[in-house]
């Protein structure tokens, strides 16, 4: 193992201070990496800068060198007689200070791509080593802590470095785009390679040209990591930032995503299959006495309320006398928010029609009443004389949905005695009644077990967060369970020798669940009185074998 710490398109490892870096990797969230770069007072290394590039791995000599001079712009690699057959498509390789992908090899002729991992492509002298890559992160300068040493030149410094990978790209950015029967792969794509972005300098601006993101089906020409996935009927990403969009396109296919260290969007099931872990070869992968299981009723469920969100009720007719207020010839609320479209013949004046017709509030002009869903006002214009104003619309009510598993309380009964329910409630305005379905099986789905988490430590450094593992130790009880890894740690412990600390989660509780939040209303939450919410019920039976979301 040879560390390498690559920093603004340099080799940084003689500043690296002993011990100091560590980086966190997890499922679900930005990873990090910090570190601690020292200056003892000659003037190197530079001063860091905020968004200086940053790339962490394993650099071993190939043993191979090229056999030409490599130009700024060539993609077609000579190697040494024989060379080609050390390397495969694929692989990373680093050359001097530049990463680069292998797309395909002829012989002993390497294709590939350039600038990998955000270095900087340049000019390489012939011969020049050729050592194998293996990443553990890759990103840029988050923040950076200067700190002078005391009793030292007055020049001495230490910089304390943390940083975050490449998804904080997509935070940068906003989309404003609707897509309809659309494949969720195909609408993660486009977000990655269409226009539509802001802020944005030119209207030809994408991701792909802006930043070096890239994105590409499974199915494609070229092959990338996005998952078709299935069709999504209606989707509004409305000012939303790219990070936010591909969340809420994740909460309704059940996928994860992350945009990996080769800036390739990752879209769909979680990852591969780590090596197994059992009795006979966890001396290899297992640090002596590292492994342990941890349960906890934590969020544990088995009947999930969710308050809030609306229905749509059957018509209702209100009416106001304008001669009791006058104030009823320009505004009316309604006891409802307006929950479907209101027709010209739906609001009338003296019986009558009203002038005009009827039209949406900020959308249509030149209307005698203006409606907007979710509102309870009813805008009106030109009303003369003292009319009765009569208004027949469908209102929305609020709803409390109930989601329960009866064989989970009926297990929970069993082994603590009493009646076994576990019930929570949360509040949801963003749902309707069918959504709220869904998420509230999906919450008992969730945090309907009693999940296992287990953490090792190991000097194998190649296990990837999202990957399966399945593990077999019969010390904790474990007999041939499958875990997501959510999360890898790894430290440096001296002399750039790394140890990981990996986190399973148990797979069912991790993976077979959809936290559904469709956006059709956005409103506030109103009081109301009991018997005006709706409620609804769902009972959930337990089947032995769960099947995937899709």
């Amino acid at each position: 193992m040879a560390l390498l710490l690559l920093f603004a398109a340099a080799d940084y490892n003689a500043y690296l201070s002993v011990g100091t870096l560590k980086i966190t990797d997890k499922v679900d969230a930005r990873n990090t990496a910090s570190f601690t770069l020292r200056d003892v007072g000659d003037g190197s290394p530079s001063a860091p800068a905020i968004g200086n590039t940053v790339q962490i791995g394993d650099s071993v000599d190939s043993t191979k060198d090229t056999a030409e001079t490599i130009e700024i712009d060539e993609t077609a690699i000579d190697v040494e007689s024989g060379g080609g057959a050390s390397f495969a498509a694929g692989d990373y390789i680093v050359i001097d200070t530049e990463i680069m992908k292998v797309v395909s090899i002829a012989t002993d002729t390497l294709t590939v791509a350039r600038a990998a991992m955000g270095t900087s492509q340049a000019t390489h002298a012939n011969p020049s080593d050729i050592f194998d890559w293996t990443v553990y992160f890759a990103g840029s300068v988050d923040s950076i802590n200067t700190v002078p040493f005391g009793g030292q030149d007055e020049d001495a410094r230490k910089y304390d470095i943390s940083c975050v990978d490449w998804n904080q790209i997509l935070d940068r950015f906003v989309i404003a785009k609707r897509y309809e029967s659309t494949g969720s792969g195909a609408i993660a794509k486009s977000l990655i390679n269409d226009t539509g972005l802001y802020p944005q300098a030119r209207t030809a601006d994408t991701l792909s040209s802006l930043e070096g993101v890239t994105g590409a089906l499974t199915t494609d020409g070229t092959p990338g990591l996005i998952y078709p996935g299935v069709n999504v009927t209606d989707i509004l990403f409305n000012y939303e930032t790219v990070t936010s969009a591909l969340n809420i396109l994740a909460a309704f296919t059940g996928y994860y995503w992350t945009l990996d260290f080769n800036k390739e969007l990752v879209f769909g099931e979680y990852g591969g299959t780590a090596t197994e872990i059992t009795e006979a070869n966890k001396g290899t992968y297992i640090l002596k006495g590292s492994e342990r299981k941890t349960q906890t009723r934590d969020q544990y469920r088995n009947v999930q309320y969710l308050r809030g969100g609306f229905a749509v009720e059957d018509a209702i007719t209100e009416t106001r006398d304008t001669s009791t207020s006058a104030a009823w010839k320009t505004s009316i609320q309604l006891q409802r928010p307006v929950g479907a479209a209101i027709a010209d013949g739906d609001i009338l004046d003296d019986g009558i029609a009203i002038t005009n017709g009827v039209g949406v509030k900020n959308l249509t002009t030149g209307k005698g009443a203006y409606y907007q869903i979710g509102s309870n006002e009813i805008e009106l214009s030109g009303i003369s004389g003292t009319p009765i104003i009569s208004v027949t619309y469908k209102g929305q009510v609020p709803i409390m949905l109930q989601a329960a598993n009866e064989d989970a309380i009926a297990e929970r009964s069993a082994a603590e005695g009493g009646s076994g329910q576990y019930a929570m409630i949360e509040t949801a305005p963003d749902i309707n009644a069918l959504s709220g379905f869904d998420r509230g099986k999906a919450l008992v789905d969730r945090y309907g077990t009693l999940p296992a988490t287990v953490t090792y430590q190991s000097d194998t450094l190649t296990f990837n967060t999202g990957d399966s593992q399945t593990v077999t130790l019969t010390v904790l009880g474990l007999t041939a369970e499958v875990f997501i890894i959510s999360s890898r740690h790894l430290y440096d412990r001296g002399a750039g020798n790394i140890r990981a600390s990996y986190v399973l989660e148990d797979g069912l509780h991790r993976k077979n669940w959809i936290d559904w939040y469709t956006k059709i209303y956005r409103n506030q939450l109103r009081s109301y009185d009991t018997n005006e919410v709706i409620s609804y019920a769902r009972t959930i039976e337990t089947v032995a074998d769960k099947p995937a979301p899709f």
